[in-house]
């Protein structure tokens, strides 16, 4: 799949939308307290499947890798 993530003129929030053949995933946040990023939104499978809420956190390592 590919993504793209970018700060949405409209809230001023990150937000990232994944597409691949499978589903496709729209959320937003930004950066909490700790200096993570949190994103959430809507996970919608292509399947037809119910849609489902999804949360995203990617976190820095002190050896500069991020944890998701």
């Amino acid at each position: 799949g590919r993504g793209l993530s970018f700060v949405d003129p409209a809230t001023g929030r990150w937000r990232q939308v994944w597409m691949s053949s499978r589903f496709h995933i729209d959320y937003s946040g930004g950066l909490d307290a700790n200096g993570s990023m949190v994103l959430e939104g809507t996970m919608y499978p292509t399947n037809g499947s119910p849609s489902a809420r999804i949360r995203g956190v990617w976190t820095p390592q002190a050896d500069g890798s991020i944890r998701k």
